[in-house]
């Protein structure tokens, strides 16, 4: 017999796992120490610069500058809030 905690735990990563978005934010959850703030906010200043004074840097760092500016705002909210829909669907199964 399994037990309740193994459901849960089960049903967790199964959720977790089977959607892109929440396994993004699982990994930006456990690796938000590799975004600094001085890797955000070189990078923020970059975006900046380029949008308001039209710096060919903007081009370069278009890809990797639009990563960092989305994912520091707002993984975190994205990842409390998957893990309570994860819990609420845990027990409904």
């Amino acid at each position: 017999m399994f037990s309740f905690k193994f459901f849960f735990y089960f049903n967790f990563f199964k959720l977790l796992f089977s959607n892109y978005f929440f396994f993004f934010n699982f990994l930006f959850f456990f690796f938000r120490r590799f975004f600094n703030n001085y890797l955000f906010f070189n990078y923020f200043l970059i975006f900046f610069d380029s949008v308001f004074f039209n710096s060919y840097r903007f081009l370069f760092f278009f890809n990797f500058n639009f990563f960092l500016f989305f994912f520091r705002s707002f993984y975190s909210f994205f990842f409390l809030f998957n893990l309570l829909f994860s819990f609420i669907s845990s027990l409904c199964t």
